[in-house]
């Protein structure tokens, strides 16, 4: 079975329409990665190099995870229309329909002002409803670098089991309302926000 996500280019449009993304005969298809037109040209390269492997080696991850029932079939990429012709090479882009950065389900922009470089998605909803988009930085994506948030595929099926799924953050961010890094599980006793299967020992300061 190919695991490896097949991508498909296409130039920016107005499009209106919202994720298509469906589960065919285990493959995810319809997956749309948007990347903002404010994003540095000179970064156009390594983003789109970098977009293709992750979502392929990510699709690996996310087929064992899931028992084998489920996989990344393509991706298409919609590219800003000022973007010249040598970023994507041989590879020239078609026309955009219905794909547009604001209804991709991936988005390559700038860094964000509260997360940083880090991958976040966006889901206001209760768990178990899917999110609005997943947000890459472009810096994140364009460097390949795994030294701050770890392996980038293991971390975008993360992110996917909260876009697709409605999995609510297990971990918090400092200062952060809606994610804190710590709970109070009653008065004066703390506990960081995450997963373990044993308590966490620890002392918090004021």
């Amino acid at each position: 079975m190919r695991l490896a996500a097949a991508l498909l280019l296409v130039s920016a449009a107005w499009g209106v329409t919202a994720s298509r993304v469906t589960l065919e005969n285990n493959g995810y298809t319809g997956l749309v990665a948007g990347i903002d037109d404010r994003v540095d040209v000179l970064q156009c390269k390594p983003i789109l190099r970098n977009i293709q492997r992750l979502v392929s080696a990510a699709s690996e991850y996310l087929y064992a995870a899931t028992n084998q029932r489920a996989f990344f079939g393509d991706v298409t990429v919609v590219v800003p229309s000022s973007w010249p012709r040598s970023c994507t090479g041989a590879d020239s882009p078609g026309q955009a329909t219905t794909e547009s950065y604001l209804t991709s389900d991936l988005r390559v922009s700038s860094t964000h002002p509260v997360y940083g470089s880090a991958p976040w998605t966006h889901q206001t909803g209760l768990c178990g409803q899917p999110g609005a988009f997943i947000q890459l930085a472009a810096d994140y994506v364009s460097t390949g670098q795994t030294s701050t948030h770890g392996d980038q595929a293991r971390v975008l099926v993360h992110e996917w089991a909260r876009y697709r799924w409605g999995v609510f953050e297990e971990t918090g961010y400092p200062g952060d309302r809606l994610y804190p890094s710590f709970y109070q599980e009653s008065v004066g006793r703390w506990r960081p926000s995450g997963c373990s299967n044993a308590p966490v020992a620890g002392v918090t300061a004021p």
